[in-house]
């Protein structure tokens, strides 16, 4: 099945990427939406896009430490995935991509050069899994990747987009990583179901 993905951000495009391969179909459109203001007002609208068209869509939106129920219910109109159409698939990423990615502890550490045992072994618990990355790269990462993935105040490097997509597709163990992060293996399940 052919997959169209919405995404808060161009750096979150390989996580559902990776997702869609992991579950053995076929990826299609992606659409960044800049943004969770964006993306927020636009979600029934593909739920329609899913309901009368030839594609399924995947939808994934960071629950930024708020609850994922209720903000999934408050953002799709849907307490359940069985009120929506049956190729629609929104997800709330709990709490943010880059805490889905340090459910891989073993592949985060080799591809950013960090210390395995600095990865927590439960990342859904981290406040903001991004901001650790970023400050684990910066602490750790040699000074040619740092440079590339992190600025010196904390913010996102020049080519943060470009290494999280990189890793996402080619370099993320996402069987393992759904094992150390529920949410993760939720969404997995979910696309399984739409064989």
């Amino acid at each position: 099945m052919i997959i169209n993905t919405v995404v808060e951000g161009s750096s979150d495009l390989g996580l559902a990427q990776a997702l869609i391969v992991a579950s053995g179909h076929e990826i299609g459109s992606g659409y960044p939406k800049s943004g969770k203001s964006r993306l927020d007002p636009a979600i029934h609208r593909y739920a329609l896009a899913a309901r009368y068209g030839d594609r399924a869509w995947l939808i994934l939106r960071d629950s930024d430490g708020e609850c994922p129920v209720h903000l999934r219910t408050s953002l799709s109109g849907h307490s359940t995935t069985e009120q929506e159409p049956d190729n629609f698939v929104f997800r709330i990423v709990h709490t943010m991509s880059e805490g889905w990615f340090l459910g891989d502890p073993d592949g985060v550490a080799a591809y950013f050069s960090v210390p395995r045992t600095r990865i927590p072994a439960a990342p859904e618990k981290l406040g903001d899994p991004k901001r650790f990355l970023l400050q684990l790269s910066h602490r750790h990462s040699p000074t040619a990747l740092r440079k590339r993935f992190v600025r010196p105040d904390m913010s996102p490097g020049p080519e943060f987009t470009t290494m999280m997509n990189d890793f996402a597709l080619r370099h993320w163990d996402i069987q393992r990583a759904a094992d150390n992060v529920p949410s993760l293996r939720r969404a997995l399940d979910r696309l399984n179901q739409l064989h």
